[in-house]
């Protein structure tokens, strides 16, 4: 399998640079027009384009405040350490993709929105006609391309180490093994009489909430039948 995935990915990387030389040998083709025919600018930007790209640049900031703000509210949520090597060795590389995935989820859309921003149209502002920069396009693609191989390469051989035969010295008797099917049946029902305790608990805390609540409602009444009744005895001397 790991053979494959690497003639594959050879394959790939020569098909992009075939791709990446025919497009130079057409752009070389193409004669550059002069300045004197480029159009001219035609009306003029809108009134709202100022307002629209900050909106823009606003709505990217308070996603990443909530987007940090969600991960940190949901951590408590995340599993504990796992007890075996293979279970901490998966959620290492969960954790790595994890982080790469973030940083490029955030430099590209930083990049986007403030582009948004910064090139704004505006009255009196002349775009250039940019169609190809055949560096940007290998980098681009590149770079990408050798961390996404980066991170399937080490996915597979941890997945090829859980997938393994077991060691030879591993003790496979049926009995051990029995064992260690009980175990995690045993885990298993730990986990869901820990939910359901953690159900109970929240059920006991609003019932006692409720009956706080009840309990208050109750001594108000009392006062304010005291203070109605205080009123009558009033109203009765003042007869």
């Amino acid at each position: 399998m790991t053979i494959i995935l690497v003639l594959l990915a050879i394959v790939f990387v020569v098909l992009t640079a075939l791709v990446v030389s025919k497009t130079q040998s057409i752009i070389k083709g193409i004669n550059p027009q002069s300045e004197s025919s480029e159009n001219e600018y035609l009306g003029a930007p809108d009134k709202y384009n100022s307002g629209n790209a900050a909106g823009l640049l606003i709505f990217w900031i308070i996603s990443i405040i909530g987007i940090i703000w969600s991960f940190i509210d949901a951590k408590k949520y995340f599993l504990p350490e796992a007890s075996s090597v293979h279970g901490r060795e998966t959620d290492y590389w969960f954790w790595v993709s994890m982080i790469v995935i973030t940083i490029a989820f955030f430099i590209v859309n930083t990049v986007l929105f403030g582009f948004s921003y910064l090139y704004r149209s505006k009255p009196g502002k002349k775009v250039s006609f940019y169609p190809h920069n055949n560096k940007l396009e290998v980098i681009w693609t590149v770079v990408p391309a050798i961390i996404m191989a980066g991170l399937v390469f080490t996915g597979l051989r941890v997945w090829n180490k859980v997938m393994d035969d077991a060691p030879k010295d591993a003790d496979l008797r049926p009995g051990v093994m029995k064992r260690f099917e009980e175990m995690v049946n045993r885990v298993v029902d730990l986990s869901g009489a820990t939910e359901k305790d953690r159900e109970r608990a929240e059920q006991a805390a609003q019932s006692a909430e409720q009956s706080k609540d009840a309990t208050a409602l109750s001594a108000t009444a009392a006062a304010e039948s005291q203070r109605q009744a205080a009123l009558s005895a009033d109203a009765a001397d003042a007869s």
